[in-house]
């Protein structure tokens, strides 16, 4: 990495979970104290009317987390419009959804398409809302205040990632954390965009972050092992069925994957590091 990991807001990550807020998003109050919640809170009513685009972004294909996979998605398609991209069919966005093994067919269906294509008037007609205004005012404090809070958490992160990025030669050169405050503290999404990572959670926990930092070092691994993991018949321990989605060789792979890079987060966590990448998923194979 060529800087340290640092804590950032994204005014248009901002915008989609305000206006979330506007429409009954519940998932700012897990883990949080009360002084938060009231805060948050503070800027729900009168003079915070946001598009009805955002109606649609709770689903009904996850019962844990009603707003997966559309808050997520609308992050990353923000992200992409920030970066100059198109995020239509065709896209370098489109192409990734339409791969993605954690997504099913109902949920990137044309339905998705026609209703994301709305997302840049959506964010204007929010960002024209004297009540977000107000808000992210309000979050822009609150989000240096955390960094000056969490310093040695960030300190301690970028000892581990600039040590796995000069091990294991990780192409990642910076590593930011949109750290948002009406963002449920357990939903984290990462999105790799050239040499940047980007880690969009409600709160930062280094294991989450050093977890979702390896998937991008392991998976371009696996094709060494792809054979033996996909004709293998394990259950790998604590991988949820979500994981063997696609069912068949690519969910076994996909199952894999996760157990590996929960194992080797394990390790990372605790000052051991595999010499090789390589080596240690041959070890994973061979173990399970």
């Amino acid at each position: 990495m060529t800087e340290p990991v640092s804590m950032i807001g994204i005014s248009e990550i901002s915008a989609i979970y305000y206006a979330l807020l506007q429409k009954g998003y519940e998932y700012y109050r897990p883990e949080r104290k009360r002084e938060h919640i009231r805060a948050v809170e503070s800027f729900i009513g009168p003079g915070s009317a946001v598009p009805s685009f955002f109606d649609d972004v709770r689903q009904s294909t996850c019962q844990v987390y009603s707003f997966w996979p559309r808050a997520a998605l609308l992050e990353e398609a923000a992200l992409r419009l920030l970066a100059g991209e198109e995020i239509g069919k065709g896209s370098a966005f489109y192409r990734r959804v339409m791969s993605a093994s954690n997504l099913s067919d109902v949920e990137r269906g044309p339905e998705l398409w026609s209703w994301i294509a709305d997302l840049p008037k959506a964010l204007e007609n929010v960002f024209a809302s004297e009540g977000f205004h107000r808000y992210l005012e309000w979050e822009q404090t609150w989000v240096k205040e955390e960094s000056l809070h969490r310093s040695e958490t960030l300190s301690r992160l970028t000892e581990i990632l600039l040590t796995c990025k000069k091990r294991y030669r990780s192409p990642i050169e910076r590593v930011r954390l949109v750290i948002q405050p009406i963002k449920c503290v357990y939903a984290s999404d990462h999105y790799r965009l050239g040499e940047e990572m980007l880690f969009c959670s409600g709160g930062l926990r280094r294991d989450s972050v050093v977890h979702e930092y390896l998937h991008h070092l392991i998976h371009p691994c696996l094709e060494q092992v792809k054979k033996r993991v996909t004709e293998s018949k394990t259950v790998y321990p604590g991988i949820d069925e979500s994981y063997y989605l696609e069912g068949g060789p690519e969910g076994r792979r996909n199952a894999f994957e996760e157990y590996a890079v929960r194992r080797l987060t394990e390790r990372v966590l605790s000052g051991d590091y595999p010499a090789d990448l390589a080596a240690f998923l041959e070890e994973m194979a061979e173990r399970v």
